[in-house]
């Protein structure tokens, strides 16, 4: 055994003074305190003092006349005063130790004057002799040990620590060795037992061949003082166990939507199984261990615990060799973090397998992205990410950025330009899946949608904060290159819009449906794009006051900017006359519009009320049409409007492309109509009824040869029937309303 030469030399070094202890009517009361001399180690141990919420030490050296204060306010009923380098005690020399107790209100002392210590509160002193010989002369051994009924009973020497390996296998495929180790600086047992004469631990409770190791060493953390163990016990077992019985893959894993619960799967052709687990020492476990590789160790914190399981066949059907596919559940467990070795044992112990877990983590799927977006003439920034699932809870951030080093995801540096900011969305929408779908393994998960307008011409970066089951995790983007108001990529688009207000007389608002709508988008910059660009192109409904949030649904598929175009438009049916919010993404680029409504809501029904009515029982030509063969009109029918679209004429002939007509197609109104009941009796005048807008159309193409370079028309003749009960034999003319108000009459 090695040990360090000290030498307990003071000279050159600034100590305090000696110090006359003056003690003061007392506040606390004074401890109890008992002292212990080992090689190497004082040790003090103390009652607790009511009221006390710490306690100073102080240590005086009674040959150098000096005193030295140990620790201030410890929580802790005892101190290790070790000796070290930084701690040099003498053989054989006596020291005074001072333990204090600390109030809230007083301090342990008040210096009133040089030389003098003014204790407030209650004092203990105790004196005694260091025992600091050349050679550690403790020792260890089989009478310091005993292993009975897997559990080990250590004699414990409080200046030494222990540890308790046990060693599974036959040594010629390999040995897996799973270590306990008590420290005295740590321990998961009560601060103050750990001090109690027997160190005590159960062995994991698997039958088979298995060797236990038990080792004493010096038990300061520091091994100033010497290194090396002080002894070491082997004992070997070889317990009987049951033939041809045998557990393979045995998997622990915790619950993949954060609840509190261990998944466990195995394959056997055993019955009956018990599970135990110990947790692992992440301070000293090689994060890369498997229980399944030969020759590697672990280390556990605590004792073996029996987990409380039912285990369920799930492949009953299934036969894996000879054997069955099983499951079990651990339930109520109180976190979702922590790291364990789970072991699982069948048929008492017949074999064995291990699997280890570790914290829970938040499910994150780097798909945080933080992107400019085009707003109409204004930017905002878009933070887009995949959701989590039910029960995740999210924070966003934002901080300036001075520069970006090593930029790109995931891994860069960067420095901050002031503090974090909070961002508050005012909504957070979701895109593709209802929030029903939000589960974890979903291959297409909702994504989660918050617009965020910071200070222009400055390059940010964000973070997410996602809590779920109290386990917390972060993601990060940052903005250094898009938009008019930060640097732009090479290709970028624009005006990203509906195009219900660009003019009149186009033929995007002429002549459509009334639940449809054109979007436009176009190259920023002159000339054609060079390649085709995918599209991807999303609809929800307004958040309003009347209105509740909708998720984002994709509209179409397929979608692109075709190569040789600067214009890329699409007509979208909407479900309803209700506002509108689009969102776009293009080359990495994102465009946002709201409030557009179908072209039919800026359409008044009751303004067209003028046109040819066919009152007889079949259909009748339109007057109206200049078409060869002219469009029919429904028996009981009247025109409402109508209108044109006049296309393809040459230069020469001069006639423009011209576009006109509503966008009425499909409406519907509740009407007020007069009821033709036939003689004697009368006409019933506000019947309530419902009518929809039809449209039939013609179209006039010039005769061949067309040397006149003429247009070809096409004529849209809008129309609707009244209801069957208006169309009986007349009694006299019939009046239509819309509400209260006058419409037509028939």
């Amino acid at each position: 055994m090695a040990a360090l030469v000290l030498l307990f030399v003071f000279a050159g070094c600034s100590q305090p003074s000696d110090f006359t202890f003056v003690q003061k009517p007392s506040t606390l009361p004074s401890p109890v305190v008992a002292i212990n001399a080992y090689e190497g180690l004082i040790l003090l141990r103390w009652q607790p003092v009511v009221d006390a919420k710490g306690y100073d030490i102080y240590r005086y050296d009674t040959v150098e006349r000096v005193t030295l204060k140990l620790v201030t306010a410890t929580t802790q009923l005892y101190y290790q005063d070790w000796v070290r380098w930084s701690n040099q005690l003498v053989d054989k020399r006596n020291y005074e130790y001072i333990v204090v107790a600390v109030s809230d209100s007083n301090p342990s002392y008040l210096q009133g004057y040089e030389g003098t210590v003014a204790f407030l509160n209650g004092v203990q002193r105790t004196s005694i002799t260091a025992n600091i010989p050349a050679d550690l002369t403790a020792t260890f051994g089989d009478a310091d040990v005993t292993i009975e009924n897997r559990f080990v009973k250590i004699k414990q020497t409080l200046n030494l620590k222990y540890s308790i390996a046990q060693t599974y296998g036959n040594g010629e495929e390999g040995n897996m060795e799973i270590i306990r180790r008590f420290e005295k600086d740590n321990l998961t047992v009560p601060a103050s037992t750990w001090y109690f004469p027997y160190v005590t631990s159960p062995l994991l409770p698997i039958k088979g061949k298995y060797t236990v190791t038990v080792k004493a060493s010096w038990g300061d953390p520091s091994a100033d003082y010497t290194y090396g163990k002080v002894g070491e016990v082997v004992k070997t077992f070889d317990e009987e166990v049951g033939s041809d019985i045998w557990v393979n893959n045995f998997s622990a894993v915790r619950n993949a939507a954060g609840e509190p619960v261990v998944d466990f799967t195995w394959e056997s052709n055993g019955s009956d199984f018990a599970i135990y687990k110990a947790e692992i020492d992440t301070q000293s476990s090689d994060p890369t261990w498997a229980p399944t590789t030969p020759n590697t160790s672990i280390t556990v914190l605590s004792d073996w615990v029996k987990v409380t399981i039912t285990p369920e066949k799930i492949k009953s059907d299934e036969i894996i060799g000879n054997g069955t596919k099983w499951r079990a559940q651990e339930t109520g467990l109180d976190s979702v973090e922590g790291k364990y070795l789970y072991a699982i044992e069948v048929d008492d112990g017949a074999d064995n397998d291990f699997d280890y877990e570790t914290d829970w983590a938040v499910p994150l799927t780097n798909s945080f992205k933080a992107e400019v977006a085009s707003y109409g003439n204004d930017e905002v920034v878009l933070l887009t990410w995949d959701d989590t699932g039910i029960g995740a809870t999210y924070k966003l951030e934002r901080a300036a950025i001075k520069n970006i080093v090593n930029a790109g995801l995931p891994s860069f540096d960067f420095e901050l330009d002031g503090d974090w900011v909070p961002i508050t969305p005012s909504t957070l929408y979701y895109i593709n899946d209802a929030p029903s779908s939000a589960t974890p393994g979903n291959s297409s998960p909702r994504r989660a949608v918050v617009e965020d307008k910071p200070t222009l011409d400055k390059e940010y970066i964000y973070r997410l904060t996602i809590t779920k089951s109290n386990v917390t995790d972060y993601e990060f983007d940052y903005i250094i290159a898009s938009g008019p108001n930060f640097p732009k990529p090479p290709v970028t688009f624009t005006g990203f819009t509906d195009i219900t207000f660009l003019g009149t007389g186009n033929q995007y608002n002429t002549n459509q449906a009334s639940n449809s709508i054109t979007l436009k988008l176009e190259l920023d910059g002159p000339g054609n794009v060079a390649q085709d660009y995918p599209i991807t192109l999303w609809r929800r409904v307004n958040n309003t006051t009347n209105t509740n949030e909708s998720a984002f649904a994709t509209v179409g598929t397929g979608l692109k900017f075709e190569n040789g175009k600067n214009t890329w438009t699409i007509t979208d049916t909407l479900p309803d006359n209700r506002a509108y919010t689009y969102l776009l993404t293009i080359n990495g680029q994102w465009y946002l519009i709201d409030g557009v409504y179908a072209l039919g809501y800026y359409e008044s029904l009751i303004s067209y009320n003028s046109g040819q009515y066919n009152g007889t029982n079949a259909p009748v030509d339109i007057s109206a049409s200049s078409a060869t063969t002219a469009p029919k009109l429904p028996a009981w029918s009247r025109i409402i409007a109508s209108g044109t679209v006049t296309t393809g004429a040459t230069v020469a002939n001069g006639t423009p492309d011209s576009w006109t007509g509503p966008n009425i197609l499909g409406l519907k109104s509740g009407i007020k109509y007069t009821a033709k009941t036939g003689t004697p009796a009368a006409d019933k005048d506000d019947i309530e009824g419902s009518v929809e807008v039809f449209v039939v159309t013609a179209t006039i193409t010039p005769a061949a040869p067309n040397t006149a370079g003429d247009p070809v028309v096409v004529e849209y003749y809008y129309y609707i029937t009244l209801p069957l009960s208006a169309t009986t034999t007349p009694d006299g003319p019939g009046t239509a309303k819309i509400g209260d108000d006058f419409w037509f009459n028939y």
